[in-house]
């Protein structure tokens, strides 16, 4: 169950709500509806994934989507009340008079096609003031006219595609200029880092961005998963040594990030087809063959 379904093309408003808060403590719970909740004013918490959670802390302007079916909460500090937000709708298959059909907005509109083509658990975006009016007119409508003979389901499905627009594009806007940042940091991280052996999520904790973004993107800009990634780099950091200092073949492979010397051969023999060991040694045959030749043109 997820919006990112292609097939889920329907949607159907769940729940709405624009309120003040002085402090709350949601439990953990999830629903059919996928959810845009916006701060208006204050801070609050959101919690994601009881099992592996991740808190992400929201201030006003910010604003959070969070697919259908996903466990989370929300929590606002008494010292610090929130005026925020919320709509909910359901997307399904099912087709029905009262549900709104996004499939057409979703051909035309380059941002709305890339949005359902880069699925996520959740979304954090800053936003430039269009996405608080978008959502301010559709719960307007929705308040004022929902349970009235003045309401118009055309007008609801205007206001919640423009809704969807608005994200979409912010959220291509965001992607666009932020994504090679993090790229560059957790490359960086990676290459000081590469004797501790990081993983993923230390990698995007230094990075700032949640874990499985990151190995999005390194699948997308990179062309190869994260670990191929960091086996790469590796890799070249223990053929850089093996080349470059006469370090015993157990202590590169510990600066490489291998917990073991036969650990660390039997991937090298993968990749070059010869022991490190074998490596050094040509290398440096080559390099002194090299050398004499240089010298005999220069001596001649």
């Amino acid at each position: 169950m997820s919006i990112f379904n292609k097939e889920n093309i329907y949607y159907k408003m769940y729940n709405y709500y624009n309120m003040n808060y002085k402090s709350y403590n949601m439990k953990y719970h999830s629903h059919a509806a996928f959810e845009i909740m916006y701060i208006k004013e204050g801070t609050c918490s959101v919690y994601i994934n009881a099992d592996n959670e991740e808190k992400v802390n929201l201030r006003a302007g910010q604003f959070i989507f969070i697919d259908q079916a996903v466990n989370h909460k929300l929590c606002i500090d008494s010292k610090k009340p929130c005026r925020l937000m919320n709509i909910e709708y359901y997307a399904g298959n099912n087709r029905d008079d009262s549900n709104i059909n996004i499939s057409g907005a979703t051909e035309n509109v380059p941002s709305l096609k890339i949005f359902f083509e880069n699925p996520a658990v959740f979304i954090v975006l800053q936003d430039d003031g269009k996405v608080c009016d978008a959502m301010n007119d559709l719960i307007f409508e929705l308040e004022k006219y929902k349970n009235t003979n003045m309401y118009c389901d055309y007008m609801e499905d205007l206001l919640f595609i423009r809704l969807m627009i608005e994200f979409s594009r912010l959220r291509d806007y965001a992607v666009r200029g932020t994504d090679f940042d993090y790229i560059k940091k957790a490359r960086e991280f990676l290459f000081e880092n590469i004797k501790s052996n990081p993983s993923l999520n230390d990698i995007a904790e230094y990075a700032g961005i949640c874990h499985t973004y990151l190995y999005k993107l390194f699948k997308q800009h990179l062309n190869m998963g994260f670990s191929n990634y960091k086996n790469m780099l590796k890799l070249q950091n223990a053929e850089y040594l093996l080349k470059n200092t006469e370090m015993d073949i157990k202590d590169i492979a510990v600066e490489s990030g291998y917990n073991s010397r036969q650990h660390f051969g039997r991937i090298f023999v993968q990749k070059y087809k010869m022991s490190p060991k074998q490596y050094r040694i040509l290398y440096s045959a080559e390099n002194s063959e090299n050398s004499s030749v240089k010298f005999k043109k220069e001596d001649g």
